[in-house]
Parts: structure tokens; sequence; C-alpha cells
């Protein structure tokens, strides 16, 4: 398998030579590949090819591309030491998303200018992978109408790219500076511009298509309606010819529809209406409601109000339903990134819980370890018990087993992890199995205390009480007697400060209601 997969890996990397010579070819390659036992090296770099093939073929982008993208940027982004390809997945995520929704041009910017900053530290050479990182910098830049820095970085591309000797990529790279200078109201720069465009030789179906589309955009900016529209028929006729991919041939019939309801004849208006009409029946887009609309409009103009009724009552029905997909997407995303969000926020404060909880049982190992240790180094210096008071020697032993129990705090982790359990189990009950771990052990260190001879000799008294109280309530008792306050009880126990209030209670009640304390011990015993 790995033989298998370091030859399908060498076969991409001859194949991404394409690139600039053929990319349709390049992407008909990528496609006869099976996928399904593809390494994840293989399925990143697989991943990568297909979006800049798209890129150079002037495809579309879908939702899918964008996930495969984030795929390939993960990969990369841990194994690729050298920086290259995580330098291309940086640029091609920031140009999937620019490219398939401009509302995320910040975000696609953010890509980008890690990519350049990839490119630099990593001193990563080449000259390609930079001038796309430049044109799509100043298409961001052009859509926030930043014009001059847009102006300057398209410079830096068109250099990149002539030293690369990419024909195809300058004439497209002047075309979009040709559009750049009619946004910027540089009719003349534009002009001087268009005989640049005649010099190429043998421009490509796409290119001729983009050169179309520019003069189209230079002359419906000059006013010369006829021209415009010489070059929008030239567009669908050189993208009909040659079967060019993600064309909106339903926009440039409406276009065409427009032109000639204002120009005329009427039987022009009413075929390119259709056309369009007809391009958009099977989709539902944001566009296709209008295309109805003003369909209808032309028809009622012209006395039909059947037909006009009709076509308004079908831009209405679709504006209906894009607007309620549309609406029910957004809803989910928000609702995704929401509970994503909450998620994200539980598991965290469970993680620092849980590695708090983890801290608390390091620290009490090493505490036993020294009482262990400091017990051993006792006995070995015959040094008596009884040179130890008492008391301080029950409230070290009680803070010992506070500090494996926390009480308060197992409460929160143990509320916590319930929170946790819809969207995470295991990690729930990993959670309370170190709860029920910890309360256990405090009532097994708080029962070997009262069973403690040295307790009982130190605390006769007791005795009488383990019937009719809990080991808690025997320490407290005792403390008590010591002479602590009960906010000092409740520091030593870890308890709130009104349950120690309400235990003194239960106490005294247990001591007076008992019939086998005898009067006398029993007066000694209340405080």
């Amino acid at each position: 398998m790995k033989k298998e997969n370091d030859k399908l890996f060498s076969q991409m990397q001859s194949w991404e030579k394409l690139l600039i010579i053929d990319s349709d070819a390049l992407l008909d390659s990528l496609m006869t590949i099976d996928k399904s036992l593809m390494s994840d090296e293989n399925e990143a770099y697989y991943y990568l090819l297909t979006s800049m093939a798209k890129e150079r073929s002037g495809r579309s982008f879908r939702d899918k591309d964008e996930e495969n993208m984030e795929k390939s940027l993960e990969w990369y982004r841990t194994h690729d030491r050298e920086g290259e390809y995580y330098c291309k997945a940086l640029l091609y995520k920031g140009i999937v998303i620019t490219s398939s929704n401009s509302k995320r041009d910040t975000i696609a910017y953010e890509y980008i200018l890690k990519a350049d900053s990839v490119y630099q530290e990593k001193h990563v050479n080449d000259k390609y992978t930079l001038a796309k990182c430049y044109e799509y910098k100043s298409r961001i830049l052009k859509a926030q109408n930043a014009y001059p820095l847009a102006e300057i970085y398209l410079g830096k591309a068109l250099k990149a790219t002539a030293d690369l000797n990419d024909s195809i990529g300058i004439l497209r790279l002047k075309t979009r500076l040709f559009r750049l200078y009619l946004s910027m109201g540089k009719l003349s720069k534009a002009f001087q511009n268009i005989s640049e465009f005649q010099f190429e030789q043998n421009p490509s179906p796409l290119i001729q298509y983009e050169l179309s589309y520019a003069f189209y955009i230079f002359y419906s900016s000059a006013k010369d309606t006829e021209m415009a529209v010489t070059y929008l028929k030239r567009m669908i006729e050189i993208a009909r010819k040659n079967d060019l991919k993600d064309i909106d041939y339903a926009n440039l019939n409406y276009r065409l529809a427009i032109y000639y309801e204002l120009h005329g004849p009427k039987d022009s208006t009413n075929t390119f209406y259709l056309k369009a009409l007809d391009e958009t029946n099977d989709s539902l887009t944001s566009q296709g409601p209008t295309y109805f609309s003003k369909y209808a409009s032309f028809l009622e103009k012209n006395g039909q109000h059947e037909m006009a009724y009709k076509f308004q009552k079908e831009g209405y029905d679709r504006l209906r339903k894009y607007s309620a997909k549309n609406t029910h997407q957004k809803l989910l995303e928000i609702d995704n990134k929401s509970e994503l969000i909450k998620l994200s926020s539980k598991l965290e404060k469970a993680e620092k819980y849980y590695m708090y909880m983890l801290s608390l049982t390091l620290i009490l190992f090493l505490v036993i370890i020294y009482l262990l240790l400091r017990n051993r180094f006792l006995k070995n210096s015959n040094i008596s018990a009884a040179d130890i008071e008492s008391k301080d020697w029950l409230i070290a032993e009680i803070s010992k087993a506070n500090s494996s129990a926390m009480p308060r705090f197992i409460e929160e982790v143990f509320d916590e992890s319930e929170k946790c359990r819809r969207h995470n189990p295991d990690f729930a009950d990993k959670i309370q199995k170190s709860v029920k771990t910890a309360r256990d052990e405090m009532k097994l260190q708080y029962s070997q205390i009262v069973d403690d001879p040295r307790f009982i000799a130190a605390f006769p008294y007791v005795n009488y009480l383990k019937p009719v109280c809990s080991p808690i309530d025997i320490l407290m008792l005792v403390l008590i007697k010591s002479g602590l306050t009960s906010k000092e009880i409740a520091q030593v126990l870890s308890i709130q400060y009104s349950s120690v209030r309400a235990r003194r209670s239960k106490i005294k009640d247990a001591i007076t209601e008992s019939g086998d304390i005898p009067e006398e011990q029993k007066q000694a015993m209340l405080f």
C-alpha cells in the first residue's frame, strides 16, 4: 500500500507541471484517481492540486471545495516543515473562500496574508505562488475600494508572472488591471491598455472570454451600448463554442434582454428574456426572481396581463423559496456556531477542572510520601508519639484527609461533568469516577481518624457518640471542645459555615437524647 501511495504522489507531482500549460488536462487527470485508498498525505496534495487547477481554469468553487481545502491545510500545518505546501494550502484556502463568498473577504485576506508571511519566513521559491498571493490581495483590496493598494499589488503580480513567461497569466492580470482602471474612473489609462491586448497571440478561450468581458465593461462605462452589446454577444458565443464551465448564461441573456427592451426590437427582448428564464429554471438563485419579475413588467407594458401575472407569481414563489432556504441555512450556521462556542467553553472548563484535580492528586501523593518518610524518621529517632500534642495531631490528620477530598471542589466538578455529558459522555464518566474516588477517600480517612487508638486515647468520650454520630460529627465535637471557632472549623473541614452551625445543633441533640451517656458525661460533652 505504501509503495502504491508513493507512486501516486510522484505521479501527481509530475501532473502539477500541467498547471500553467493546460490546467483543464490537470483536472481531467485528477478526476481519474480513486481516492478511497489514498494516504492522508496524498489526499491533502490531491485537494490542493484540484483547487489550484480549478482556479487556473476559472472554475467556480463549491462549499465542498472549502471543506477539502481545510483538510489539506490541517495536514500541511503539522507535517510540512519546509513550508512550501503549507504556504500553498493557506493561499488556496483563502482563494476558495473569497471566490465562493465575497462577504467573507476579511477571513480570506487573513489566510492570504499568512501565506505571504510563510512564503517569506520559509524562503519558499515559487514565483507562481507569490504572484497568486499578490493577485488575490489586489482582488480583495479592490472589493474594499482600496484602489491604490490594489493597483500596487496587481503590479507586483504582473512582475512575478512575467518572470515565469506565463503569457496567459500576464494577459489575465492585464485584464484585471484594465477593469481596475475602469473602477477607478481612469478611462484614459484603461484605453491605453487596450492596445496591449491586441498583441497577444492565440489566447485561450477563457482568456478570450475575459477579454470580451473587459471590453464590455469598458464600452459600458463609455456609454457606448452598441459596442458593449457586441462584446456581450461575443462572450456567449465563446462560452458556447468552447463549452466553458461555470458561465452564468442566464445573467448574460438577461443583460441582452435589458438592452433590447431599451433600444428594441421587442422580439429580441422577448427572446433573450425567455433564454434567461430557461437557463435559471433548474436553479434557485438570488437573481432568478428578478428575471421573472422584469419579464413580467415587460409583458404588462405590452398588454399581456395574464402572462405577466403568471411570470410575476413565479418570480414571487421563487423569491419566497430562495429566502426560506437562505434563511434556514443562515439559522443553521448561527446555531452550529453557537453550539460549538458553548461546547468549547464547557469542555475547556471541564478540562481545567480535570487538570486541577490531577494536580491536587499529585500534591497529595507528595504530601503522603513526606508524611511516611517523616513517620519513619520519628520511629528511627525513637521520638515518642506522646511528644506531639493531641490537638495539633488531630488538625494535621483532618487537613490531610481534606487535601484528598476537597468537598466543595468535588461538588463543582461533579456538576460541571453532568453539564458536558451530552457533548462528551466518556469525559463526564472519567470526571465522575474521580469524584466518587475522592468522596470514598474522604469517608475512609475520617473513619480511620475516629477509629485510631491514639484518637480514642486522647478523646475517650467520643466512644459514646459512635452509635449516634457520623465520623465528621465526632471530629467537629472534638474541635469545638478544643476551642476552635465555627469559622476555623469550617476552614479545617472544608465545609460551609452554615453547615457547621447546623451540625452543632445536630450534635447537641444527639448528646441530649442519648440514653447511653451518663448525665455527668453529657454535661462535660455539651458546649
